[in-house]
């Protein structure tokens, strides 16, 4: 008898995801586990295959043996917040599994607000303030306060200022008193209460850093701590997992889409087995924000550009590595990359082949999303960019700009935000 014909559905789909407390332990997630996943692609069972060449007295095959048993698997998920600011996104165990270390500041007015201020040199005036309400924004401001009227608390007043940037407009407040005990107002809804300690003269200056609520993503070349996940990718009941999973992320956001990970990496091979198909809970994964001209941004060394596209290819290169009394997939080596089509500036704003030429180290930071609780942040402190591609694009120059992004004191070439 021929087996029945009762074929799976291919659209029954459900992939659950949770980090592993110890590397290689089966960390059981479930329906609360659940992905927002796109194009999943797994291939069960990959192998060395072995084969046993021995000789014989006929013809034929050998018998082979499968040696490095794994299985690959890999997936788009949505990139979006954790839906409050400061809180870790839903993506936060594969990031994780990334070589990437995690960093939260909390949405409190101590953890947004810098402890002290500075002051310009040979400025004599000083403050001391509690800080009272927490910076609501989501980009790191710093606030100048200039003297114009010199004395101590309740006399002397100064004007505060913080530049526009992003969506951001320039921040003033004019002929602000400071007085002990008394609460000053600073841009996204922050609030000190200052005690003035030494006089302030005239054209004194202080700076006040206002820091995001955000959970912070940074490169970490600690192999031991990288952290890993089991996955279970379940096709209409038939559940196929993939443990001690580690591998690499390219954030993508183009324009018009949604910013999504593009994510890929092998774990070990376990044998399918026939389940009943979980019900998947999303809750905790926000509506993602379409990239456009109204709450997407790039600066590439300190200027604003217009583009197309902007992504982060983590590069990381990883394989399974099995010896005796060892096997793991283990993150060795990566080549972090930055790429993005830009409508071509003014070479006197911007002259990115000269910048390549001299293999000048310059910044980046690309802003997607407007609101607390769904913002991504990508800041690239060094990169080195090779010759822009001339390229059209409905008629319009635009250059293809890729770079090689670069440690400057080693795990501190990128960090992705969540804010």
């Amino acid at each position: 008898m021929p087996i029945p014909s009762q074929p799976k559905s291919f659209k029954e789909l459900v992939l659950l995801t949770k980090a592993e407390t110890t590397y290689g332990d089966d960390a059981a997630p479930s329906g609360v586990n659940a992905m927002r996943a796109y194009d999943v692609q797994i291939r069960p069972l990959q192998a060395d295959k072995k084969t046993r060449s021995f000789i014989q007295s006929y013809l034929g095959a050998r018998p082979s043996l499968l040696s490095m048993q794994r299985t690959e698997l890999s997936f788009k998920i949505e990139a979006c917040g954790g839906g409050t600011a400061g809180a870790a996104p839903p993506c936060n165990d594969t990031l994780l599994a990334c070589a990437l270390a995690a960093t939260t500041v909390a949405a409190t007015a101590n953890a947004t607000i810098a402890a002290t201020a500075t002051y310009g040199t040979g400025h004599n005036g000083r403050l001391t303030y509690a800080r009272t309400t927490a910076y609501a924004g989501i980009l790191a401001r710093t606030v100048t306060g200039t003297c114009t009227t010199a004395g101590g608390s309740g006399v002397a007043r100064f004007n505060l200022a913080a530049p526009a940037i992003g969506h951001l407009p320039a921040f003033s407040a004019t002929n602000v008193l400071l007085t002990d005990a008394t609460p000053v107002n600073l841009p996204g809804g922050a609030v000190i209460t200052p005690t003035v300690g030494t006089s302030f003269s005239v054209g004194d200056t202080f700076m006040i850093a206002l820091q995001p609520a955000e959970t912070r993503y940074e490169r970490t070349s600690d192999r031991n701590n990288h952290g890993s996940v089991s996955h279970y990718f379940v096709i209409d009941g038939e559940r196929h997992k993939c443990i001690g999973w580690r591998g690499t992320a390219k954030l993508v956001e183009g324009i018009g889409d949604f910013p999504y990970f593009e994510c890929q990496g092998t774990g070990f091979f376990i044998a399918p087995e026939a389940v009943s198909t979980p019900v998947g809970d999303y809750s905790d994964w926000t509506d993602p924000v379409h990239i456009g001209v109204d709450q997407t941004f790039l600066w590439v060394n300190g200027k604003e550009i217009v583009a197309k596209s902007a992504e982060i290819d983590l590069a990381n290169n990883y394989s399974l590595i099995e010896r005796i009394g060892r096997r793991a997939v283990r993150i060795n080596d990566w080549a972090t990359k930055f790429s993005t089509v830009i409508e071509a500036p003014d070479l006197t704003d911007l002259n990115l082949y000269t910048l390549a030429q001299a293999r000048t180290r310059i910044p980046a930071q690309v802003l997607h999303g407007l609101t607390a609780g769904n913002a991504i942040f990508v800041d690239i402190a060094s990169m080195q960019i090779d010759a822009p591609a001339p390229q059209e694009d409905e008629g319009d120059y635009m250059l293809s700009v890729t770079g090689d992004v670069l440690p400057v004191n080693g795990d501190d070439e990128l960090r992705i935000c969540f804010r």
